[in-house]
C-alpha cells in the first residue's frame, strides 16, 4: 500500500514562535498529516513607517534604493561598487552579492511574476554600518545607541531587536546582541513573506 505524507507548514523562526510539531495518523487511511501549530512568544516591534524603512542606510545607501534594484548587477554595481562575489544559482532563481561587510541576497522564488526580490541581507563585520531613524550602529556596538526602543523575547529566552516595515507587514530588521554586555552581534533583515 502506497502511503502519502502531507506537511502542514506554518513559517517559523526562532524569533518569533516556539513551534509543537503534532502527528496524526488513521490506521484506517493511507495517508499521514502533520500538522504545525505555533504558539507565539512575547512579540515586541519597533515599527517604523514606510518611508522610514525604505530610507534605512546600509552605508549610504538606503534599503529602498536596494529593494528596487530588483537584484539587477549594473544597479547593486552603482550603488555599492564591485561586489567581493556574486553568486547566481544555475537557474537564476537566487542572487547571492557579498560586499565588504554585507552579503545581500535576492530571490525570484516567491514572486509570482518571477521577478526578483530583496530576500535578505546580513551585516557581516564592522566593514558595514546600518542607520536606522538616524541611529547609526554597527557589529560591537552597544544597543543604548538605540536609546528608548521595545525588546522581543526570543523563544531560547534571548532578548532580540525587531524593527518592523510597517504594522502588520512581514519584514524586520534583526539586531541581536550579547545578553550580558548588550553588545551588537548580527543585524540582518528576515523578510517573511
Amino acid at each position: 500500500m502506497k502511503k502519502t505524507l502531507f506537511i502542514l507548514l506554518l513559517i517559523s523562526t526562532n524569533l518569533m514562535y516556539s513551534q509543537e510539531i503534532k502527528t496524526m495518523i488513521d490506521p484506517d487511511d493511507s495517508t499521514d498529516l502533520i500538522f504545525t501549530d505555533t504558539n507565539p512568544v512575547q512579540i515586541g516591534y519597533n515599527v517604523l513607517t514606510t518611508s522610514e524603512f525604505n530610507n534605512i542606510l546600509i552605508w549610504e545607501t538606503t534599503l529602498g534604493s536596494i529593494i528596487n534594484s530588483r537584484g539587477d548587477q549594473t544597479i547593486m554595481n552603482s550603488l555599492f561598487g564591485n561586489p567581493i562575489a556574486v553568486d547566481i544559482d544555475n537557474f537564476g532563481d537566487f542572487i547571492d552579492y557579498k560586499y565588504l561587510g554585507v552579503n545581500i541576497y535576492f530571490s525570484s522564488m516567491f514572486n509570482s511574476a518571477g521577478e526578483m526580490e530583496i530576500a535578505s541581507f546580513k551585516i557581516i563585520n564592522t566593514n558595514a554600518s546600518i542607520t536606522i531613524k538616524g541611529i547609526n550602529i554597527k557589529l560591537g556596538d552597544n544597543i543604548s545607541k538605540l536609546g528608548n526602543i521595545k525588546f522581543n523575547l526570543d523563544k531560547n529566552g534571548d532578548y532580540s531587536i525587531l524593527f518592523q516595515a510597517c504594522e502588520g507587514c512581514d519584514s524586520f530588521i534583526v539586531i541581536d546582541f550579547d545578553q550580558d554586555t548588550k553588545l551588537i552581534t548580527k543585524i540582518y533583515l528576515l523578510d517573511l513573506t
